[in-house]
């Protein structure tokens, strides 16, 4: 499938058994005429039963803090592609390396960044394929940065899953943690968002765990209740 603004293809890689349907975006300017891509996309979503990403230039921002300088954001400027996003049911992919995917290079006085180019996934693709990123490369002589998507993971041993043992929620640390998590901000769909939190927490509990796995953990924290008694 294709039109003006996207083409849809199904994507297999002949190393693993990695399949999944992908939609490459380039948006048009202004929000009348990107409101066909949001109802292309709701009328595509509908027929999607595998894990399906959806990335490219949308040539807009999802959120106010998504551009430095330039105009103000406006909520009017954004209620289209995230009201498009909760509909489909898609969460953003962990991003790493360059910051901001567009900037307009000019001196720094009138120098303009933005998040303008995305990658979503659907519920099917974080149930398989949730340790597979977003890599934004160094834009070079591009206004851009090159999206990269690494399918090498899925080649890779399953690690062991994460266990929380019980004695962490009884410190403060954790409880920090927790709050820290679920007090941020996550666009996408409700689900998306719960595991996202879930997943900071993980990672920022990860070094607790390991601390009260060990002997002298474990003596510590026996020190500590024998104290109480």
């Amino acid at each position: 499938m294709a039109s003006h603004q996207m083409v849809h293809c199904i994507v297999k890689d002949r190393g693993s058994n990695f399949s999944c349907e992908l939609t490459f975006v380039y948006g048009y300017n202004t929000n009348a005429e990107r409101k066909e891509m949001w109802n292309q996309l709701r009328s595509l979503h509908s027929n999607i039963k595998d894990p399906w990403l959806v990335m490219g230039d949308f040539n807009t921002i999802l959120s106010v803090n998504d551009r430095v300088n330039g105009n103000p954001v406006a909520q009017t400027e954004v209620q289209d592609f995230q009201n498009c996003i909760t509909d489909l049911g898609l969460g953003q992919l962990n991003r790493k390396g360059w910051q901001w995917s567009w900037c307009n290079k000019r001196d720094e006085i009138d120098r303009i960044y933005s998040n303008i180019d995305w990658v979503f996934g659907n519920s099917q693709w974080f149930m398989l394929h949730s340790e597979i990123e977003a890599f934004y490369d160094c834009p070079g002589v591009s206004d851009h940065s090159p999206i990269i998507i690494s399918t090498d993971s899925t080649k890779q041993t399953i690690p062991k899953p994460f266990r929380l043992f019980n004695a962490l929620l009884q410190h403060k640390e954790f409880n920090e943690v927790v709050q820290q998590a679920w007090g941020q901000k996550v666009e996408g769909y409700v689900m998306y968002s719960v595991w996202r939190k879930l997943k900071m927490i993980e990672q920022n509990a990860r070094h607790m765990n390991r601390e009260l796995s060990s002997l002298d953990g474990k003596m510590k924290l026996m020190r500590v209740e024998l104290e109480k008694t």
